[in-house]
């Protein structure tokens, strides 16, 4: 009985002091909540302004070089020398790498050895063969139709026996049957020779384009951007081994809504951020604008140039764009944090006296740094640029600092 009525009697005193307290906390909290409503809150003060305001498009993109190109070999062989790596700069004209071209190199001289060749045939014909040839062939017609012609007159007079004049006939028929093919044959064979010479001559050029294309250069100024092949490897026709890219300027490859696209155009200046480049904000140029939408997406390509000299952007990274649509003059600004949502309406806090007055305003466009006010605010009042979460309506404050002071 004695322990129980020790814990009676323990409960009753923490029931009692827990009573006393609240009843003297109540007391105290009301005369905080007194001195509180006394204390001035400090603010950061700025005019209201007029100024210019730019409506803005925000966007994103992907970055991508302003030239890149696939080196790829005509010719398929073994690899036998490459002369650049990733990351490297190479020149125009610059020997990326080398085919083995032993074999071709034979076929080169093979091709010449055919080209000599058919050109001293051709120069024999022309120069004289085939006219004399001709020249001997009329000349034994000539000779044969003589000897036909005189003895068909000994032969009518009786002076020859019809087998001699069969034979005159005969020889005068072959040698008359040779001249007109003579005559005919002359210029086909000077002909086929000529045919025989290009020809050799075109096998020429192909072989020499052929060890040329062993010899695979740069087709631009830039940078080695990939490599797909090394000493030994076998190199494909049709098949990249090199990609060579220039990002002394880069695009960002954009997508812009309908709504947005009428008040885009080439030509528009834009703001261009990278997260990956610091986020250091460049400036672009609007260079295309599609006059058609992409059908799967509904949005319109539209391509910013980007000027790169220093290389920070390099191609897959990802931009921010800003593109100024809407401009506005002489309208009223605030700065943006001025402005407080509270739901069902947005109030910009204006401090006249040391007492802050809220104020309901209307608002039009915002560029994320000033907010222009169309009604509620005019210009040169006092708003509140800091502290303002911490006011009610007719606050008192106490300004630390004005933002507008120069």
């Amino acid at each position: 009985m004695g322990g129980k009525s020790y814990i009676r009697l323990t409960a009753v005193i923490i029931m009692c002091f827990f009573i006393l307290f609240n009843l003297s906390g109540c007391g105290k909290n009301s005369t905080i909540t007194t001195e509180t409503d006394l204390q001035e809150v400090p603010v950061e003060i700025v005019k209201a302004a007029r100024g210019t305001i730019y409506d803005t498009v925000k966007t994103s993109g992907r970055i991508t070089p302003h030239v890149e190109i696939n080196v790829v070999p005509k010719i398929g062989g073994k690899v036998e020398k490459v002369n650049f790596d990733i990351g490297d700069i190479v020149k125009e004209g610059d020997v990326l790498l080398t085919l083995e071209s032993r074999d071709i190199a034979s076929s080169v001289k093979q091709a010449e050895a055919a080209v000599t060749m058919a050109e001293a045939n051709y120069r024999s014909l022309s120069e004289g063969t085939l006219d004399k040839q001709l020249e001997q062939a009329e000349a034994n017609f000539l000779n044969a139709k003589e000897n036909y012609e005189r003895m068909q007159v000994l032969y009518d007079e009786g002076a020859v026996s019809k087998q001699q004049f069969d034979a005159a006939k005969l020889q005068y028929t072959v040698a008359k049957t040779q001249y007109e093919s003579a005559k005919i044959a002359a210029p086909g064979n000077l002909e086929a020779a000529g045919a025989q010479l290009k020809q050799a001559q075109a096998g020429l050029e192909l072989a020499r384009s052929q060890l040329e294309n062993t010899v695979i250069k740069s087709p631009v100024s830039g940078m080695v951007a990939s490599k797909s092949v090394n000493v030994g490897e076998m190199a494909a026709p049709g098949y990249p081994v090199f990609t060579i890219v220039n990002i002394d300027k880069v695009y960002a490859d954009l997508d812009i809504s309908e709504v947005n696209i009428g008040s885009v155009e080439k030509g528009q200046k834009v703001s261009v951020t990278v997260s990956a480049a610091d986020k250091t904000e460049f400036s672009g140029i609007i260079t295309n604008v599609s006059p058609s939408a992409d059908p799967r997406s509904r949005t319109f390509p539209v391509r910013v140039e980007i000027d790169n000299a220093e290389h920070i952007l390099k191609g897959g990274m990802f931009a921010q764009v800003l593109i100024q649509t809407e401009k506005k003059e002489d309208a009223v600004l605030v700065p943006e944090e001025s402005v407080v949502d509270m739901g069902t309406e947005k109030v910009v806090f204006v401090v006249n006296d040391d007492t802050a007055y809220k104020k309901s305003v209307v608002v039009g466009i915002n560029d994320g740094i000033n907010v222009e006010i169309i009604k509620g605010i005019k210009e040169g009042e006092q708003v509140v640029k800091a502290g303002q979460h911490l006011l009610r309506d007719k606050t008192k404050v106490s300004v630390v600092n004005r933002g507008d002071k120069e």
